[in-house]
């Protein structure tokens, strides 16, 4: 039985993956910097998209502001509401 190998420091572990890393990183940055990118956007809709139906539920329903309804429906795409077929 041969003697165990003694642990790397976190330290030396990264030195050494560190040119692997650049080598496979430097190369694709472009596509990295895009799919970051994306993801932030990602992140930006998902905090915007509630904002309808509060605007609908607080301004429309609860103060019974019915005369804002039609700018909101006509704002909404007409498209997303008949879903193609062959879809899904």
């Amino acid at each position: 039985m041969s003697p165990p190998k003694p642990k790397k420091k976190t330290s030396e572990t990264l030195r050494s993956v560190r040119p692997l890393l650049k080598e496979l990183v430097v190369p694709r940055r472009g596509k990295l910097a895009l799919g970051f990118g994306l993801m932030l956007v990602n992140i930006a809709m998902s905090v915007v998209l509630p904002g309808a139906p509060k605007f609908l539920l607080d301004n429309v329903i609860g103060a019974k502001q019915y005369s804002l309804l039609v700018p909101l429906v006509l704002r909404f795409p007409l498209p997303n509401c008949f879903p193609r077929k062959g879809r899904g």
